[in-house]
């Protein structure tokens, strides 16, 4: 019966139940099930002719996983693997968002989360490394020059951005669209 449920409504179940499991105690139980959603969210993105090694779509999944991760020491060297995995994920939606003729929201929601996740990889990690270059071409590519940038500053990243933070906005969009694709 579960292979004849659509993709959405596995992918809600399994996270919904994988939260409960997590919040009783039952990690490892958690751990499973968000890895199969993971691993189901990579199989559908292979179905439409995607990578599914190079999307944003596995967003939801990935935050899940990292929050999870998050409450267990011995999971630190997954936590940061997971992290990285976000940070390319959000990598893609940047490219996509520029790509739809926003050069200056990408830019600014790829620094954005390099700088949410830098404290946890390192300023050295080779994921943070590159994409601060990348955002480093960005800015140059859209055409703000650095003195520019630096005047603009936190608030003008505030309103594109958000309060929230970048991994935060773009997970939220990818959520959305499985929960819209849901009903």
């Amino acid at each position: 019966m579960r292979e004849s449920q659509p993709i959405t409504e596995r992918l809600y179940a399994l996270r919904n139940s994988a939260l409960q499991l997590a919040q009783s105690g039952s990690k490892d139980q958690a751990r499973m099930m968000l890895e199969e959603a993971y691993a189901l969210r990579k199989n559908d993105v292979a179905k439409n002719n995607k990578d599914p090694e190079n999307t944003a779509e596995t967003l939801p999944e990935l935050i899940a996983l990292v929050h999870l991760f998050e409450t267990r020491q011995d999971w630190a060297d997954d936590l940061r693997a997971i992290r990285r995995e976000v940070l390319k994920s959000v990598r893609v939606a940047t490219d996509e968002i520029s790509a739809d003729g926003d050069a200056i929201a990408a830019v600014a929601l790829l620094e954005s989360a390099v700088d949410e996740y830098e404290p946890f990889l390192g300023e050295d990690d080779e994921c943070v490394v590159a994409y601060r270059a990348d955002v480093d071409a960005m800015w140059t590519t859209a055409g703000i020059d650095p003195v520019e940038r630096d005047e603009c500053g936190d608030e003008c990243m505030a309103n594109i951005v958000g309060s929230a933070g970048a991994i935060s906005m773009l997970t939220e969009k990818y959520t959305k669209e499985i929960e819209v694709r849901r009903r």
